[in-house]
């Protein structure tokens, strides 16, 4: 360290438990051009880092900088997701976005994730270690680079760059620069996370408060209707279609009211459920059937798989939202028509799994992990983007996990796993 230095505070390098000073004596060599270079470099992805608003275009441009600077053919980020490391960002020489399938190096990445050291294989010709050397010489490599994404001792994701041909002039100065821009995006990432935490809270604080008006001035007339639905539906005199429009409005007051206390029970986040035992695939007849003439109008064919008869614990008026919800994605999925495929199967030991399957336009791989995510629409121009997040909060609270596969162009499964009632 320099003299210049020596009577600082050494705390003030400290930034999230990392001593800034063990990057910057990797990025300064003495050749002016690199040092030029590398300080341009960092200097642009913290002002990329406090400029874009969009996390997805940070992460890119960071994944574009560190294919500049190893020379590398592509540069790949992966976040930890659920306990998983998945693949959020794949970027070529070029600064295009490359398929998702692409193979790549997996045992790396995951060995950089458990011990939090970041490895550099400059080239694999001359032997990579023989933990890893079996991905690296399958997919033909020469030089391949990885590092932690780290804030305080949490590891977020790492960072990953490969290519086939061979860098003989990559350096341990090279190396400190690239750690130091996966410090710079881990900071962003977790800055990223908290704003939107915070944000989100925000909003559903929000929410709450309007719905919660809403229903206090719409709660007396609208229970003034259902109940004079209620009594035309029973009165003698009327007649059997005056009847029937009566049970219509009725069950539209009541289901739009419903509706407003399922968005409060979720800005709130805790609600008493009323689980008791009911056969889920009768349930599902009935939400699903009472649909059945809209369906067909719109050229939807159903077909229903409901042979299960197990009982599960049920609050039936909150599962019937969740029907409604994923029904309603579907349709607007298949505006031209389409099919839609229902089922109610017994699983693995001690779960049931409702299912629905649409033929629809699909979601694409950039959108799938974000669909339970609140505020999310993916384009739509109605909705509050509450719809999902309120299905999976549902779900959850039943005791049971929701899974989403989607394919663009060739349609969507939503499965829903359930425990069944314990004798």
């Amino acid at each position: 360290m320099s003299d210049d230095f020596r009577d600082i505070d050494t705390g003030v390098f400290t930034v999230f438990d990392v001593d800034a000073r063990t990057y910057t004596r990797s990025l300064l060599t003495g050749d002016a051009a690199r040092d030029n270079r590398n300080v341009s470099m960092l200097l642009a992805t913290v002002n990329a880092a406090n400029s874009a608003v969009d996390i997805g275009e940070v992460s890119r441009r960071f994944v574009d900088m560190v294919v500049v600077l190893t020379g590398a053919d592509r540069g790949l980020l992966l976040l930890l997701q659920e306990g998983a490391l998945v693949l959020d960002v794949i970027r070529a020489q070029d600064r295009r976005d490359l398929p998702t399938t692409e193979a790549y190096s997996h045992s790396i990445p995951r060995q950089v994730f458990e011990t939090g050291e970041p490895v550099c294989i400059v080239d694999a010709a001359d032997g990579a270690p023989s933990d890893l050397g079996a991905s690296v010489s399958a997919l033909a490599l020469r030089t391949v680079m990885c590092a932690p994404l780290r804030v305080r001792d949490e590891i977020l994701g790492v960072m990953y760059v490969d290519s086939k041909l061979a860098n003989r002039e990559f350096t341990d100065v090279d190396l400190g620069f690239f750690e130091a821009v996966c410090q710079q995006m881990a900071v962003t990432l977790e800055n990223a996370r908290l704003n939107q935490t915070v944000v989100q809270a925000e909003r559903l604080a929000t929410v709450g408060q309007m719905t919660s008006m809403i229903l206090h001035d719409l709660g007396g007339p609208m229970t003034v209707l259902s109940n004079y639905a209620e009594l035309i539906e029973g009165h003698e005199e009327a007649s059997a279609d005056i009847r029937e429009m009566a049970s219509e409005m009725r069950e539209a007051t009541d289901k739009s009211m419903g509706m407003l206390r399922s968005v409060l029970d979720y800005a709130r986040g805790s609600v008493v459920y009323d689980l008791r035992p009911h056969n889920l695939a009768m349930l599902v007849r009935t939400v699903i059937g009472q649909r059945v003439g809209e369906l067909g109008k719109l050229l939807i064919h159903l077909d229903m798989d409901l042979q299960f008869r197990g009982s599960v614990l049920l609050d039936p008026p909150r599962v019937e939202r969740v029907l409604t919800n994923l029904l309603n994605n579907a349709v607007q999925a298949m505006p031209n028509g389409g099919d839609l495929q229902v089922s109610v199967r017994e699983a693995e030991e001690g779960l049931v799994a409702l299912s629905m399957t649409d033929s629809g336009v699909g979601i694409g791989p950039d959108l799938i992990d974000t669909i339970f995510d609140p505020f999310v629409t993916h384009g739509k121009q109605e909705g509050t983007g509450l719809g999902l997040a309120i299905v999976k909060q549902i779900v959850g609270n039943h005791g049971g996990t929701i899974l989403c596969e989607s394919e663009p162009g060739q349609g969507t499964t939503f499965r829903i796993l359930l425990p069944l009632e314990s004798d």
